[in-house]
């Protein structure tokens, strides 16, 4: 059974963009988040309504990455911080970290950092 894991209820359809994998990462402004019983919820915004189609429900390591998206953070420090909080090896917290963050930037959710 895979370490880390995520439920989406439904995804996005757009393709993911990769850009290099050491760049920082952060948070985009196009969704809602909530914590409901003990979840984390992101719900993009589209036009200014929820995008319906596309509800994130995150587990316990999946809402401490997007927690740590809050900030800038670069893949390599995701990996080392969910491998040490969560006890995994290194080499399932960065296959499974790296399939998130392609799921999370495929939705939109998250960017590279600028500058």
């Amino acid at each position: 059974m895979p370490v880390l894991r995520w439920r989406i209820v439904q995804s996005s359809s757009r393709h993911a963009h990769r850009p290099g994998e050491a760049a920082a990462l952060v948070r985009t402004s196009s969704c809602v988040t909530r914590a409901i019983a003990g979840e984390t919820l992101i719900i993009p915004i589209a036009r200014a309504t929820a995008d319906l189609e596309s509800i994130f429900t995150l587990n316990d390591v999946g809402s401490r990455i997007w927690q740590l998206l809050a900030s800038p953070v670069a893949p390599p420090q995701l990996v080392a911080t969910i491998a040490r909080e969560f006890d995994v090896s290194p080499a399932a917290a960065a296959r499974d970290v790296a399939e998130f963050l392609d799921a999370l930037r495929a939705a939109g959710l998250i960017a590279p950092v600028e500058g």
